[in-house]
């Protein structure tokens, strides 16, 4: 699990918004928030902080994340 990670890390690195990170905005109580797969379970849920940086606030299942 941790090399696809850093895979879809050097992918969003190059594009976040690239297809296959299927990268979304949240809604709800986390409408400040964006997120992207890493897995069909696992995401990642981060914010945009400035132009080409980011923050990773969360990463887990889709249960524990969201």
């Amino acid at each position: 699990m941790e090399e696809t990670f850093w895979t879809k890390v050097s992918i969003f690195v190059e594009d976040p918004y690239d297809r296959r990170l299927r990268t979304h905005k949240l809604s709800g109580r986390l409408h400040e928030l964006w997120s992207f797969s890493v897995s069909y379970d696992i995401r990642v849920v981060f914010s945009f902080v400035e132009s080409g940086r980011v923050i990773f606030e969360d990463i887990g299942d889709h249960d524990t994340v969201y």
